[in-house]
């Protein structure tokens, strides 16, 4: 849009009023139809997703992380040039990030060519993506350079978030629009005329300069191997740890490999379009030719990308299921999940209730990973009060548990089942509370040696119609609720409480969850323990239904579709007012004019 209002309009003021009227239009259409995919979880992600803190406070530095660096820069004529860190063979990565999964390449072709029309071209256009290229890539480079302070402190969210080089595919868009300008130079065809092939004899001779050049920096790549990488290292202040000294020479050997397959498509492209020029090939040819080109750099380069895998190791069902399943009860139930044991996930894959230590699929509530410790030196879920509240009624470990209040179940494939005897039931009704404000402290108290967590929920503000229980108030032990039925998004609970108490669910606190009882009154549910729900009942039977209901999702579905309903019928109206080609010429108008300049 920038780029038509600079190169079409010329930033005249009477003219491009209207055009910022609909791009602005444009764009608020597009956000409306796209709501329903990210307004609810922008909501998650902005207030209560456990990535909160990675990324609340972390200053320039953290913001700045997975950035390009000198090394992933070169990888612009070289994609071997920094490594990587893939499954199946020796780590290569020897950049300044802590590993790498991913490439910022282009491609040698396509940087190729962007010089070509930088160099013979002289549009406007392609100055205007030259120096969009070149400000993106100043962005991806994070604080090596100031120009991401600016980011940094003036454009909203940057803050939250860090790999700049995500923003690399604005740099790659912007040097194959401007390499698209070189191939129609260099296509050109011989019928064109003598005045025509006498200009696009200099696009040819650059190529060919270009790839000269490259050549002799890929002789001096094979030649010097990692002594280069070292060398170049040295020159940007990058210190290679032990580590990295051992992957920059594990990558040497793809270094020169990458050259090699770099000089072999610069001269293909040469020897290509000096065919074109001779009348060897047609346009068919030509983009046959391009095709095989980028074929080649995908097949050598790319492709380590794509890892065929065998499905049946990740989901294939093991005997410990079968294990699970015969002795688990009627109710929901989870099962701890100890290292050196099932990867994480698996069993929730195959229906089961899981706990882990570690990160489970990294998008969890900050509440329940608080709730765990997962970042603590020694993770919560080993703390009795932590475990027994989680509902986790089974633990399956690598060796025999032998401790008092777990119960052997028996083993499978190498893997021990137990049950923990002192789990608390997924539901259950409480007569007793107090009140903490400090949810660290909460945290610290549920953890204590000291506190009555069979009797005596911590809510985070007192309830109107039960008081707080005096602090040497004789403990009252829970009473078992049933949940009778549940799904993701649906649990259904009878209890009967034997005076004025709180039905406790043992499953994370989110606002988005509805509780209503069996006359469909909504009840409110309150933050117990942390990150468990609570629900104020009256003495006597209850049946109460709890259902997920985000209605930021429920806005953004009317919102996608009343935004979809005016794009189409802004294409149908549009579609009957546009004139037919009898009521007026073709206009044809290339952003790339024949003389180098833009139409």
């Amino acid at each position: 849009f920038l780029f038509l209002l600079w190169d079409q309009y010329r930033l005249a003021l009477r003219k491009i009023a209207a055009p910022i009227l609909f791009f602005a239009t444009a764009v608020a259409l597009a956000m409306g139809a796209s709501s329903i995919q990210w307004m609810a979880p922008y909501q998650y992600l902005a207030k209560y997703s456990q990535r909160l803190q990675h990324s609340e406070g972390h200053g320039l530095e953290w913001s700045s992380s997975w950035a390009m660096h000198s090394e992933e820069l070169l990888s612009e004529v070289n994609p071997e040039f920094p490594g990587a860190d893939l499954g199946g063979g020796p780590q290569t990565y020897w950049g300044q990030n802590y590993f790498k999964l991913n490439s910022e390449a282009v491609g040698v072709m396509a940087v190729a060519l962007a010089v070509v029309a930088l160099i013979v071209a002289g549009a406007p256009s392609i100055w205007f993506f030259a120096g969009l290229s070149v400000f993106v890539l100043l962005n991806a480079l994070g604080d090596s350079t100031p120009v991401f302070r600016l980011f940094y402190e003036f454009v909203p969210m940057v803050k939250k978030f860090r790999a700049p080089s995500m923003i690399c595919f604005l740099f790659a868009f912007s040097w194959i629009v401007m390499a698209t300008r070189a191939i129609d130079v260099l296509a050109e065809a011989k019928s064109a005329g003598a005045q025509v092939l006498k200009r696009a004899t200099e696009p040819l001779r650059v190529l060919t300069i270009i790839a000269s050049a490259y050549s002799i920096i890929a002789l001096i790549g094979l030649v010097t191997g990692s002594s280069l990488l070292a060398g170049w290292a040295s020159l940007v202040g990058n210190v290679l740890t032990a580590d990295k000294v051992l992957a920059a020479a594990a990558n040497a050997g793809h270094v020169r490999a990458g050259f090699l397959f770099g000089a072999v498509v610069l001269w293909g492209l040469v020897g290509l379009f000096r065919a074109r020029r001779k009348g060897m090939v047609g346009s068919t040819g030509v983009a046959g030719g391009l095709a095989l080109l980028a074929i080649l750099p995908l097949w050598q380069f790319d492709g380590r990308y794509v890892e065929t895998v065998d499905p049946k190791p990740y989901y294939a069902e093991r005997p410990i299921l079968a294990l699970i399943r015969q002795n688990a009860p009627k109710e929901p139930y989870r099962v701890l999940n100890l290292p050196k044991t099932l990867n994480d996930n698996y069993l929730a894959l195959h229906g089961i209730e899981e706990l882990s230590p570690t990160a489970m699929h990294g998008n969890h509530l900050l509440l329940h990973d608080n709730f765990v410790g997962r970042h603590e030196p020694t993770p919560a879920l080993t703390n009795p009060a932590v475990l027994n509240l989680l509902n986790a009624v089974f633990l399956l470990s690598p060796q025999p548990v032998s401790q008092p209040g777990f119960t052997p179940v028996g083993q499978s494939g190498g893997l021990y089942l137990v049950r923990n005897d002192a789990a608390l039931p997924r539901a259950a009704v409480f007569y007793q509370y107090e009140v903490n404000t400090d949810s660290a402290a909460t945290l610290a108290r549920i953890r204590s040696a000291d506190f009555a967590y069979r009797s005596r929920l911590i809510l985070d503000q007192p309830l109107p119609n039960l008081a707080p229980a005096p602090a040497d108030a004789a403990p009252i032990d829970f009473t078992p609720a049933h949940v009778i039925d549940w799904d993701v998004d649906h649990f259904t609970v009878e209890c009967k409480a034997e005076r004025d108490g709180i039905l406790w669910l043992s499953e994370n606190y989110y606002p988005a969850w509805r509780a209503t009882d069996e006359s469909g009154q909504s009840l409110p549910i309150y933050r117990a323990d942390y990150t468990f729900r609570a629900v104020p009942i009256a003495a006597g039977s209850h049946r109460i239904a709890f259902d997920f209901h985000n209605a930021v999702f429920s806005q953004s579905v009317w919102l996608s579709l009343t935004c979809l309903t005016i794009l189409i019928g802004g294409i149908v109206w549009s579609g009957r007012r546009r004139p037919s080609g009898r009521d007026h010429p073709a206009v044809t108008s290339p952003i790339f004019s024949q003389e180098g300049g833009t139409r």
